[in-house]
């Protein structure tokens, strides 16, 4: 760390820091992340699709997950994001959301340039902070949707009527391409005088940066 320079490490989620990860998520996760499971963590890690934000001490201050959607073995959702109130500021959700994208379409989607993967995220109606990051991230507003009570966790804030209502965004072509020059760009700069930097195991991120810019130039 230079300085008084904050540096914090993007990873997926090793299986052995699940629960690490778990405890996390169930302590920041707020009113508007679906509180998962102990095991439903696991899985994610186990699965490769998990992504966490590390800072200097070894913990965790940045959750995301992409998760393979079973009634569509097309489809992703992108979601659980989460950073402590003290990391907040320096464009580190984004930056793990990009993260977890790129890993969807580097790792786990091997169709391109046809059928393009659809990949939703969801937000609460009255949760304002993603709907200026999705937009930028290459989401578009597909759509509203209303649950009613007893389908979504206790937590989530009700309409007078009882129902949780939300929208849903859909990943676009663009988001890709968008995806693919911000990573050939990126130096590791946050905001606020932070840093972060790709941890990626036996992987590199020449791999990720290669890999989307193969998958841009098949694109229709």
């Amino acid at each position: 760390m230079a300085g008084n320079q904050q540096v914090y490490r993007l990873t997926a989620v090793p299986k052995e820091h699940a629960e690490a990860a778990y405890a996390f998520h169930e302590s920041s996760g707020g009113t508007f992340v679906w509180p998962r499971s102990l095991q439903y963590i696991r899985d994610l890690a186990a699965d490769g699709c998990l992504f966490a934000a590390w800072n200097a001490d070894g913990d965790p201050v940045g959750l995301a997950y992409a998760e393979k959607l079973e009634e569509d073995v097309e489809s992703w959702e992108i979601g659980g994001l989460t950073v402590e109130r003290n990391a907040r500021k320096h464009g580190l959700g984004t930056v793990l959301l990009r993260f977890a994208l790129a890993n969807v379409f580097v790792y786990h989607y091997k169709h391109l340039p046809y059928p393009f993967p659809r990949i939703i995220a969801h937000v609460l109606a009255s949760n304002k902070r993603p709907r200026h990051i999705l937009p930028e991230l290459g989401f578009e507003w597909r759509g509203s949707v209303e649950k009613p009570r007893g389908t979504v966790p206790a937590t989530f804030p009700r309409d007078a009527d009882g129902l949780v209502r939300g929208d849903v965004f859909v990943y676009t072509p663009r988001g890709l391409i968008d995806l693919s020059k911000w990573f050939d760009d990126f130096d590791g700069t946050l905001l606020g005088n932070c840093r972060c930097e790709f941890d990626l195991g036996l992987s590199s991120l020449l791999l990720i940066q290669g890999a989307l810019r193969a998958l841009v130039a098949e694109l229709p």
